[in-house]
């Protein structure tokens, strides 16, 4: 999976982007069960430049297959942990649409047996 991560208003070191590609790499396993290749697009923030309190790190990321976007935000202190939260919320999301997949697929299977 291609994972292409845009910086706003701060800057991406190698740390960040290695922490970024680990942890939304982990995708790829959800994103192979449901048979689809995807592209991932990550977006990274700083809200403000003078802010110190508060949720001012956004992390945004979207995942593109032929057919589907899926996308996931949070705002929260810790670019870190805003990025955690933007995968949790994306691992849900691709476990719904891939019961929803399966759902749909029995729902043809039970039908074509009735006749």
């Amino acid at each position: 999976m291609k994972i292409i991560v845009r910086a706003k208003n701060l800057k991406l070191n190698k740390t960040l982007s290695v922490f970024i590609q680990e942890k939304l790499g982990s995708l790829e396993k959800f994103t192979s069960i449901l048979g689809r290749e995807g592209g991932l697009f990550v977006d990274i923030e700083k809200e403000t430049k003078h802010h110190r309190k508060g949720p001012y790190f956004k992390a945004k990321v979207q995942l593109r297959f032929p057919s589907k976007i899926l996308e996931a935000e949070a705002s929260r202190e810790d670019l870190r942990s805003s990025i955690l939260e933007v995968k949790d919320e994306l691992q849900r999301e691709i476990k719904r649409m891939k019961n929803k997949i399966l759902q749909s697929r029995k729902m043809v299977d039970k039908n074509t047996f009735k006749a």
